[in-house]
């Protein structure tokens, strides 16, 4: 389906998870004018992301690596989805203004916000599935 141009800004019809629908979500670029995904106005978040890489930086072992830094794996495996989005939203504030790279290269909250997303929620997954296995073997 061939994107559209609306007021400067690109826009395709596609499916929106987050909505469950299909509509207009817009394209996102880095600075440099590569797209990195697309953008639901409804939900105010980055539902298709096509690359970690923004401005040439690869983001997500950087995003990794703060989040060894601050996040305590004991707490995040008690916290329900709700917890995990808001903590997602907190934790890529933090990145793009305590970090180095996030003050020099200034990335997009809602593309930092979808990165920290997904690993919470990978470490979060792995921690809950650990448990269960350390419940089998000790009984």
């Amino acid at each position: 389906m061939k994107a559209q141009i609306k007021k400067n800004r690109v826009t395709k019809n596609l499916f929106c998870p987050n909505c469950n629908e299909y509509q207009d979500l817009n394209a996102t670029f880095d600075r440099r004018g590569n797209q990195v995904g697309w953008f639901c106005w409804r939900t105010k978040e980055m539902v298709i992301r096509e690359t970690t890489v923004f401005n040439g930086i690869d983001m997500k072992p950087l995003i990794a690596k703060f989040l060894d830094t601050v996040v305590n794996d004991e707490i995040l495996k008690w916290l329900g989805q709700h917890k995990v989005y808001g903590l997602s939203r907190k934790l890529a504030y933090r990145f793009k203004t305590e970090t180095e790279i996030g003050k020099k290269h200034n990335p997009n909250f809602y593309f930092i916000q979808s990165i920290v997303l997904e690993q919470l929620e990978a470490r979060q997954k792995a921690l809950k599935e650990k448990d269960k296995t350390n419940d089998k073997e000790c009984c």
